[in-house]
């Protein structure tokens, strides 16, 4: 299986989380007000502010792969906190984790892709592939979006959390799978 199709499913199960059709309701259910949530919000927003070029540059010197894992890793984590978070700082970790999980994959995601085709001669279908992504996305969740008031409804809104951690794992099982592609710089080292 080629990195592109690894990237596809990465995308998809990282996009399939129908805990977020709850997410507030969760939250609530947990003790979490609306002046706390805005704090995480707040959190999040700094943490991706502070640390979006820091990670662009680890990804370009330490590898796009290594950055998609810790990424993936955090994905899985931050599920199985939310499932047994009961104080605001529970949730306050699982946002900055989250922060540094969307930082670290932000753009490697891309880098990646490119690099893959670069490898095999095919950079110029990048744009048309990026868009192929983005639908998956958008299939995805809406799955999730349809499918999550209704499983929740039926089974319980830690069940939403638990099939969005089994999501996760898949993703986090495509992206130890990738293969880090040469750069293409013939030194083997990031261009600058």
């Amino acid at each position: 299986m080629s990195n592109v199709t690894k990237l596809y499913m990465i995308r998809f199960f990282q996009s399939l989380i129908p805990a977020y059709v709850i997410e507030r309701l969760f939250w609530e259910m947990r003790g979490m007000t609306i002046p706390m949530v805005v704090m995480t919000e707040i959190l999040f927003a700094l943490t991706i502010v502070v640390l979006e070029i820091p990670t662009g540059i680890i990804a370009d010197k330490w590898g796009r792969k290594r950055m998609l894992l810790v990424a993936a890793v955090i994905g899985c984590l931050e599920f199985l906190l939310l499932l047994f978070s009961t104080e605001f700082w529970h949730f306050a970790l699982v946002v900055l984790l989250t922060a540094v999980a969307a930082s670290a994959s932000s753009g490697a995601d891309n880098a990646m892709l490119y690099d893959s085709l670069k490898e095999d001669g095919m950079q110029s279908s990048f744009e048309r592939i990026v868009g192929r992504m983005n639908a998956l996305d958008i299939v995805s969740i809406t799955i999730a979006a349809l499918s999550g008031s209704l499983l929740a409804g039926k089974f319980g809104f830690s069940f939403n959390y638990w099939l969005s951690f089994a999501s996760m794992l898949i993703a986090l099982g495509f992206t130890l799978t990738l293969r880090e592609p040469s750069r293409g710089d013939g030194e083997g080292e990031a261009a600058s």
